[in-house]
């Protein structure tokens, strides 16, 4: 009989609370004038609106009707055959944007004004004339041209928008394309390339590249026939030391297990020996330089860094670095004074995203593997490919943050061609 009434006079308490909730909701919308019987507000003037276009949209500035009624300003719009938007501008701002559509043109813009209690005047009819959307202007600027083991493409993208490059290619040569990647860009000058870990087939291969903002407009597909270039391991029998001044400080102690040779000598799992470490000095700050000479002129794709093993992404492993050149027969020690040429910053990243401790698969990568660094067109080095003999490998940053002490390389590897 206890629990009866308890339980009773929980539900009497409940039904309290909510007759209370109801009533308190009533009388919040009688407070904000909010009654379903209002009238909509008054629609804008039509003689008062002015419209700035822009590419693949357009402002329309306006007067915001004196009406306490009033929420909101709608625009309903077309961008594309059967592709209906809405835009919405509170009623303190006197102005409205009207985006995503897919090429230039005249276009009608319906303007209501909605009431807080959600009725809409009649509708206001404004016309507006987007210029050239971003997809449209940067689709007439796509490229895509061979590169080692793959292609690479770029585009003009005046707008800075986001714009995705979708890169298909028949790698079966049946004329069945297939989907490589998806590249989301939102620079000036837009790069983006696609190597194959083996590297494409050296044979004609057709290509296609269509474009894709985030309104879901899409481009033309450009169509090319591309030969992928061939890639081949450079081999290091003719890599010799070319210590230039500002070289650092190379350990003098057991030479044999931590000197310059010994990022060339095909041993990387090993903890404690065939690896290429600096002095330990707490006193030289970063960035150290180290010089090759590779006996020979090439041209490089990408550099493989094996991490010293046990120490993947940890401690003294270099974390960005720059690869530098000379077809110079001696090159001098400034890296700036003309004799070398950039051509890359590499910035190490484990491959699992992680941004704690390394994954196993992620050490396996780094130290067996080896982690692979791309060479690729950028701004800062539109031509990468230029034949080198000389390579200098500039440190600016190690794993652990330090801003001195030591670097520590197991192993390197280069892919590109030999220059004949």
């Amino acid at each position: 009989m206890k629990n009866f009434i308890k339980n009773h006079m929980i539900r009497i308490i409940l039904m309290g609370g909510l007759f209370a909730a109801v009533f308190s909701c009533i009388e919040d919308k009688r407070y904000l004038g909010i009654d379903k019987n209002t009238p909509a507000p008054m629609p804008l003037n039509a003689d008062d609106i002015t419209v700035k276009n822009l590419p693949g949209r357009s402002v329309l500035f306006y007067h915001v009707p004196n009406d306490e009624n009033l929420s909101y300003i709608k625009a309903v719009y077309t961008t594309a055959p059967g592709v209906t938007r809405e835009a919405k501008a509170s009623k303190y701002l006197d102005s409205l944007l009207v985006e995503g559509f897919s090429e230039a043109g005249n276009y009608e813009v319906a303007l209501y004004s909605i009431g807080r209690n959600e009725k809409a005047s009649d509708p206001i009819f404004k016309q507006v004339s987007p210029e050239t959307p971003p997809i449209i202007a940067a689709w007439e600027s796509l490229k895509l041209q061979e590169t080692f083991g793959g292609v690479l493409g770029s585009f003009v993208n005046e707008s800075k928008t986001p714009l995705t490059a979708v890169l298909m290619a028949d790698t079966s040569h049946t004329g069945n394309f297939i989907q490589l990647r998806a590249f989301t860009l939102a620079s000036l000058n837009a790069h983006f390339d696609y190597i194959d870990a083996e590297g494409l087939d050296t044979v004609t291969t057709d290509f296609k590249v269509y474009l894709r903002d985030h309104y879901g407009n899409i481009s033309a597909s450009k169509g090319f026939q591309l030969k992928p270039w061939f890639v081949e391991e450079i081999p290091k029998e003719t890599w010799r030391e070319y210590i230039l001044p500002s070289d650092n400080t190379i350990q003098a102690e057991e030479y044999w297990r931590y000197g310059l040779p010994c990022l060339w000598d095909k041993v990387y799992n090993n903890e404690n020996s065939n690896l290429f470490a600096t002095s330990n000095d707490p006193t030289k700050y970063y960035p150290y330089h180290f010089t090759i000479d590779l006996g020979t002129k090439v041209m490089i794709s990408a550099m493989y860094m094996h991490h010293r093993m046990n120490y993947e992404y940890i401690n003294k492993t270099p974390k960005e670095l720059e690869l530098w050149g000379s077809e110079k027969n001696s090159p001098g020690d400034d890296l700036f004074g003309g004799d070398w040429f950039l051509l890359g910053t590499l910035v190490s990243a484990m491959p699992s995203g992680s941004t704690g401790s390394p994954t196993a698969e992620d050490k396996t990568y780094a130290n067996g593997e080896g982690e692979r660094l791309m060479i690729q067109v950028t701004d800062e080095t539109p031509d990468p490919y230029r034949p080198v003999r000389f390579i200098r490998l500039r440190v600016l940053s190690v794993w652990d943050g330090g801003l001195a002490g030591q670097m520590v390389i197991s192993e390197i590897d280069l892919f590109g061609q030999l220059v004949k």
